[in-house]
């Protein structure tokens, strides 16, 4: 789907994923909810292995785990490296805006200088 930020606060928390257009919620179903497929064995869950691990307001994983095990540095190295492209597509956009309209600028003042005539005579 394209989109560059995933809010996960918990699980009985709504789920937000956004991008620079969008932002998409949802809610998961609590597990006594979930209706399984036809012939499906249940599956037990054990509601302290399901929990979610803490996150930042940007919904990223905090830099160091908090077990203070060191931080898993690829994976921080690609949410960088996410993070950038999207930064990098917004700033793109914003220029093409800017150009379009600085030549709209453009436009509008020279037809209100077509629109005036040329300047009178100097004696």
């Amino acid at each position: 789907m394209g989109l560059t930020a995933v809010e996960l606060s918990g699980p009985d928390k709504p789920v937000v994923a956004r991008d620079a257009a969008r932002t998409y919620l949802w809610a998961a179903l609590a597990p006594d909810a979930v209706v399984p497929p036809p012939g499906a064995a249940p599956v037990e869950s054990n509601p302290e292995e399901n929990t979610m691990p803490s996150t930042t307001p940007n919904g990223h994983p905090p830099p160091q785990p908090p077990d203070g095990s060191p931080p898993d540095l690829p994976a921080e190295a690609e949410a960088i490296r996410d993070l950038l492209h999207d930064a990098a597509g917004r700033l793109g956009r914003l220029v093409a805006a800017l150009r379009h309209r600085r030549r709209q600028a453009r436009a509008i003042r020279q037809a209100v200088e077509s629109l005036r005539g040329p300047p009178p005579f100097d004696t």
